[in-house]
């Protein structure tokens, strides 16, 4: 997976795709797009008044055990394509995702 770190502002962010409105709530991981691995989020929210991008950020923060004030949407608050940042550089969150 293409994690950046950021650590001048301490956080790292990678690329993921949004599918709302799933059957349940997931992360797959589904190979790659353009040359970059790519997380497919499924989460059960719809996309309406910001439901689903807040059922992303509490599905990432549940499967690696941190705070979901630590995580959030760097670009697409608005597009399935989007940008998650976590507030960290530790190497043991680094790790779970790759």
């Amino acid at each position: 997976m293409n994690i950046k770190t950021n650590t001048e502002k301490k956080y790292i962010s990678f690329e993921v795709k949004v599918q709302p409105k799933a059957r349940k709530n997931e992360i797959i991981f589904v190979g790659a797009c353009h040359g970059k691995p790519l997380l497919n989020i499924k989460v059960t929210a719809p996309p309406d008044k910001g439901k689903a991008n807040e059922a992303v950020i509490k599905l990432i923060a549940e499967k690696l055990d941190i705070k979901k004030s630590d995580v959030f949407i760097l670009r697409g608050e608005t597009n399935q394509n989007k940008v998650i940042g976590i507030n960290t550089t530790n190497p043991q969150i680094i790790n779970k995702l790759q």
